[in-house]
């Protein structure tokens, strides 16, 4: 892990600037950026003197007010490497305040795409992101909400492998944190882009490979930003395309939803009563069978996992690859004391596509039963 940038704690300061808003406007950045880099405050006396918290304020409103001057300033603090000034929190802070029109937000994600920290200003590109998604109207146009959600995606992992800087200490379990920080802040714009995206047919080719890979890495995590993910659009959008909005559900999309299973920890029972009211294609995929086994959600769940292995198995034909790793399961359904009618339907499945051991989990079920018989 590289080091971090340490925000230092707020101290009182004016807000007083060395240089007016107009008189900063009839400049070019190339022509005043030494000022505004090398500029000091008294440390002495802060209280009715100039200070940089005044400086970034009026260069927040001059890029407001003038887009390109805001770029420009940019691309010069990028030539100059100053990945760590504090002019970049002026840049975005007029970026957000003022109204960029759609054509201009494509150059913006060019910008920060290029930036060489982004930790640094991952907070100020979160804030951007999710007041511009928030807006009815001179948000992020549609044409540009995939680009800044894969970026969304690409700072986000960077914030899970290498901590949040929250005052003075780093944080590496950001997503447990309230939504204000820049963890809550990208999963909110993230679910409201795909939102977004998912009501307009017209861009909506169902969830892109970051989505997906997105709930896996959210939902595997017990914590607030898998709890926001579920309840703020997951769970709506299961019910939706089950119902067939926007869109009728296609067998490689069940197909993929079910791949969701073994990341849904506490959903799981949730998750499975709403899979369950579509017909389920064969899924033959070993990979996720092998999940739920090697994470043993049998015996967490028995019930539900009974319930979505009846749904999963019923229309399977041979070959069934995934034939032993399902015995297996059934084994730890037993032993969780499952609904004995579902794992007997399972075991008949399961002897109709070969499985040999068939008759020892039936006689499995019958030693369970009498071993409860008895330590009762």
């Amino acid at each position: 892990m590289r080091p971090l940038y340490i925000q230092p704690k707020a101290k009182f300061k004016t807000f007083i600037s060395p240089i007016q808003k107009e008189e900063l406007l009839n400049k070019k950045p190339s022509e005043i950026i030494d000022f505004l880099i090398e500029f000091k405050e008294n440390s002495v006396n802060l209280f009715n003197e100039p200070s940089r918290c005044g400086l970034i304020t009026v260069v927040a409103e001059v890029v407001a007010s003038n887009f390109d001057w805001g770029v420009s300033l940019f691309q010069i603090l990028s030539q100059k490497e100053l990945w760590k000034s504090d002019l970049w929190g002026g840049i975005f802070e007029g970026f957000e305040k003022g109204k960029i029109l759609p054509e201009q937000w494509e150059k913006i994600l060019s910008l920060i795409e290029q930036h060489k920290d982004l930790l640094y200003i991952g907070n100020n590109v979160a804030k951007l992101l999710l007041s511009s998604i928030q807006k009815e109207s001179d948000g992020i146009p549609l044409e540009s909400i995939i680009h800044a959600e894969c970026f969304a995606y690409q700072l986000l992992k960077i914030y899970i492998d290498e901590g949040e800087v929250i005052d003075d200490t780093i944080s590496e379990k950001w997503a447990e944190e309230a939504i204000n920080n820049t963890g809550g802040k990208l999963t909110e714009f993230i679910l409201h882009s795909i939102s977004k995206i998912h009501k307009n047919v017209k861009y909506y080719n169902g969830l892109t490979k970051d989505n997906k890979a997105y709930f896996e890495l959210i939902l595997e995590s017990d914590c607030y930003a898998a709890q926001m993910v579920w309840d703020k659009w997951l769970q709506q959008y299961l019910k939706n395309r089950i119902e067939g909005v926007p869109l009728a559900l296609e067998d490689k999309e069940i197909e993929e939803m079910i791949g969701w299973l073994p990341f849904m920890n506490k959903h799981i029972p949730e998750f499975v009563s709403y899979i369950c009211n579509v017909t389920i294609p064969c899924i033959n995929d070993v990979l996720l069978y092998w999940k739920i086994d090697k994470k043993k959600l049998a015996k967490q769940y028995p019930d539900d996992i009974a319930k979505l292995l009846n749904c999963l198995i019923m229309s399977a034909n041979c070959p069934f690859s995934p034939r032993d790793t399902v015995a297996e399961i059934v084994g730890d359904l037993i032993s969780a004391r499952a609904d004995e009618t579902s794992v007997r339907l399972i075991i008949d499945s399961l002897a109709r596509l070969g499985l040999e051991s068939a008759p020892e989990l039936r006689n499995s079920i019958l030693t369970s039963n009498s071993s409860v018989i008895l330590n009762s």
